[in-house]
């Protein structure tokens, strides 16, 4: 049901986006694919850091072109236009604003994990601090949306990680998020790629190299970023807001269920 590109042995280089969950996603696929970070996207602009001549995949980001891996919900209606390249289970299930409750709400990098059938951290701690990412946990202890969260741990075959859940709390999660600092950014400082996650420590517990590319970016393109309240009462859908923004959207993802986040591209250099 995912995009065939996937499974391609095509070379490409990957864009990674400013937390853990794109920076684990995209060592994962460097790892397992030979995919090299080649682009960071901080939402106001994207840098290159590579000289190949290949295309790039976006990591943990909800492109509205182009290949992708991503976990946001895409779409403001039932009807609405999605990215037929992105690898996102919401967009497979047909979720939107209108079925918002239903979608998946764990991590990219435990979607590459199942797409690839790579191995899980083998520590207590290693799956405490996998589950942490992007809070995957904290469906399994919300009663109303429990169940949901159970039946996608079934599709992505990790039905070891409900009675993982089952077996720890809520708290133990956020102690391990507080540990390690995972809430913490990526960003870019005169051309190279800074953070204050405890790379060291969280690489030793996920057994992956966690690094960041060490070589110098350069600008590529900038973006304006609009964030918008949705009126609850109202459907939407993206040519409204393109129409009302007079341009084209390059990310667009539903953070709540009224709240949208969305970036249109501004062109600079080459």
């Amino acid at each position: 049901m995912f995009p065939k590109w996937i499974d391609t042995n095509e070379e490409y280089v990957t864009c990674l986006s400013d937390d853990i969950d794109s920076l684990v996603s995209c060592k994962l696929l460097e790892k397992y694919k030979g995919w090299e970070v080649g682009y960071f996207y901080n939402f106001k602009e994207i840098y290159k850091g590579t000289t190949k001549k290949v295309k790039a995949i976006g990591v943990d980001i909800a492109l509205e072109n182009g290949k992708t891996f991503d976990n946001h919900v895409t779409r403001l209606s039932k009807n609405d236009r999605y990215n037929i390249e992105s690898a996102n289970p919401n967009n497979i299930s047909g979720i939107s604003r209108d079925n918002y409750t239903n979608k998946y709400a764990m991590s990219t990098a435990l979607l590459i994990y199942s797409i690839y059938d790579i191995p899980l951290p083998t520590t207590e701690e290693g799956l405490l601090v996998l589950l942490s990412i992007d809070s995957s946990f904290l469906g399994h202890y919300n009663e109303m949306f429990k169940h949901t969260h159970n039946d996608y741990l079934v599709k992505l075959g990790y039905e070891e990680l409900i009675e993982f859940l089952d077996n720890h709390t809520e708290d133990d999660f956020r102690r391990v998020q507080r540990k390690y600092k995972m809430n913490s950014k990526i960003y870019m400082r005169c051309g190279r790629l800074k953070t204050t996650l405890i790379l060291d420590k969280l690489s030793e517990i996920l057994e992956l190299d966690l690094s960041v590319p060490e070589h110098k970016f350069k600008i590529n393109n900038k973006f304006f970023i609009r964030n918008m309240d949705l009126n609850r009462n109202r459907s939407y859908n993206k040519n409204m807001l393109e129409k009302s923004n007079e341009s084209s959207i390059f990310s667009l993802a539903l953070t709540s269920k009224n709240f949208v986040s969305k970036t249109n591209i501004m062109k600079v250099g080459n």
